[in-house]
């Protein structure tokens, strides 16, 4: 399975030295894209339960960042 996205790591950005980071500011270099993302987004209709929208997003970087979120919400 592919990420949907590759982002950046806000971890791995906070623990970049000063000076590459004014090297990038300059377009001199780039941050290197480690944070895989991956999300669902859709309305679910299950056959025990009321139809909903849900959103799960998951972000993870090898350097051991991890963000997750979920959104449910029934439909009327």
């Amino acid at each position: 399975m592919s990420a949907d996205n590759w982002g950046i790591c806000p971890k791995c950005k906070a623990n970049t030295p000063k000076e590459t980071v004014q090297l990038i500011q300059l377009g001199e270099a780039e941050y290197e894209h480690t944070l895989r993302e991956d999300w669902e987004i859709g309305i679910f209709c299950p056959d025990d339960e009321p139809p909903r929208f849900e959103v799960i997003y998951k972000g993870r970087c090898e350097c051991g960042f991890t963000y997750e979120h979920r959104h449910k919400e029934n439909l009327t």
